[in-house]
């Protein structure tokens, strides 16, 4: 487990739980390999003390003999509910996987102890190729294949969506046309090629929307430490010579094509962003699966009684709902027989299958969608459905279960058999061999069979 800071910035208290001492704090260190307060072989914690700086610092260090072996980390963005409430250290008993809900800033869904532990069923991808090539570029071309619409580019077009907006300021985008201007060597640009053979910007957006801002003179260079000469100046005003230098300056580009393996792309496309803020999964699905069944899960995500059991006004903005709807559908079109780890490539299988849907085919997914989500809500409340007792996050697994029962049963069935639904509904959840299959590992290929089964089993004749 990596060591994490958390700032001090105003957020919940943190909390950390494991075997010996019990802590929480504003931020803290804690690891349990090495970390920064590691002394003599011994697990440690920097608790700092209260302070009203935005950013203050550790200023108290406490050693442990006893091991801290932590059942999960805590995520700066997030705040964390469903543990003990302290404001001093105790003594826990042996180390538990204990159940953890994340309210992230919107609170989707529930997170899980051992979320990273690898399937030992999972099947690994052979014959994976990902095929690049050059795509050097003159930046007049550059220009000319954007507004021709064959290279996509953010915000000029809605493509690719999953882009963050445009946040370079003109100081750095004048010291980019300084560094072309002087033949400076700049980082490479990433393009996807779909099977249209369109160019979607994948890494470099904000280099050449900022080269792109320039040529069209919108905005005068600043803050330049070499040519100073040409600060306050905008393109159309610099000397012709150094106009015709920037317009035929090559970019060094590298193409994807749409050749590649489509799950090797995926993984390239997760690490061209290990550096930067991370794509979650579905953002990268967003932009390599566009078609049909894309289209159908951001209406998807719409549904106002969808919204209502998420207790949100409009999508979320990282797209962890649309990848919830993926899920049913690929438990819909797929089935469960064909479930496979790991999960993100057989997500990616069914969003690839669906880029060619019909139009009919389509139509029918989104009354099915309708559909199971009208019914569970005929047997939870919105803010209770696809959750646990008293939690406020969706826990991923009763979705699968739920969302895919509610599918294509009969709304009178239901209705009548509510009562025992929610009998039986309560019975197992205090099954302990249920409980667990919730509550780690959810995505494992056994024990994800293994749930649908026992859900089966416990609903049988009543769903």
């Amino acid at each position: 487990m990596a060591s994490r800071k958390i700032p001090s910035n105003p957020i919940q208290p943190v909390c950390f739980v494991g075997e010996g001492p019990f802590f929480w704090a504003p931020f803290l260190w804690a690891s349990k390999e090495k970390c920064p307060g590691r002394d003599s072989g011994r697990n440690a914690l920097l608790v700092p003390e209260m302070r009203k700086a935005r950013h203050a610092r550790p200023t108290s260090r406490k050693v442990y003999s006893e091991p801290c072996y932590f059942v999960f980390r805590a995520d700066p963005a997030c705040t964390y509910t469903g543990l003990p409430k302290t404001t001093k250290q105790s003594t826990l008993g042996p180390p538990k996987l204990l159940r953890v809900t994340m309210i992230t800033e919107k609170g989707i869904v529930e997170t899980e102890s051992e979320g990273d532990t690898q399937d030992p069923d999972e099947i690994p991808i052979r014959d994976r190729r990902v095929i690049t090539q050059p795509y050097d570029l003159v930046v007049s071309s550059l220009i000319d294949q954007i507004a021709a619409k064959t290279i996509y580019l953010r915000p000029l077009s809605e493509r690719p969506a999953f882009q963050r907006r445009y946040v370079w300021t003109n100081i750095l985008s004048s010291r980019l046309i300084e560094s072309i201007a002087l033949n400076v060597p700049i980082p490479p640009c990433y393009l996807s090629q779909n099977e249209d053979f369109e160019l979607d910007v994948i890494d470099g957006q904000q280099r050449l929307f900022s080269i792109h801002r320039f040529l069209e003179n919108q905005f005068a260079l600043s803050g330049l430490e070499v040519l100073t000469e040409l600060n306050g100046l905008r393109f159309h005003e610099i000397p012709a010579k150094m106009q015709r230098q920037i317009k035929t300056h090559t970019l060094r580009c590298v193409l994807i094509t749409n050749e590649s393996h489509p799950e090797i792309k995926f993984d390239v496309f997760e690490r061209l962003n290990t550096n930067t803020v991370p794509l979650n999964a579905q953002e990268l699905r967003n932009c390599i699966y566009r078609g049909a069944l894309n289209d159908l899960i951001k209406d998807a995500a719409q549904y106002q009684p969808w919204l209502n059991i998420l207790g949100k006004k409009s999508p979320d903005k990282r797209m962890r709902d649309e990848e919830l709807i993926l899920r049913f559908f690929a438990f819909q079109k797929l089935g469960l027989s064909s479930y496979r780890t790991p999960q993100k490539h057989w997500l990616n299988s069914a969003a690839k299958a669906g880029m060619r849907y019909s139009n009919l085919e389509i139509k029918r997914l989104e009354s099915t969608w309708k559909h199971a989500i009208d019914q569970s809500l005929t047997l939870f409340e919105a803010g209770k459905a696809f959750r646990r007792p008293g939690s406020t996050a969706i826990n991923r697994a009763l979705f699968d279960l739920l969302a895919s029962s509610t599918a294509h049963i009969d709304p009178a069935k239901l209705k009548k058999n509510r009562s025992e639904f929610l009998k039986r509904f309560k019975k197992l959840l205090a099954d302990s061999e249920f409980q667990d299959l919730i509550s780690r590992a959810v995505d494992h290929t056994k024990r994800t069979k293994r749930r649908f089964e026992l859900w089966e089993k416990a609903f049988k004749g009543v769903l």
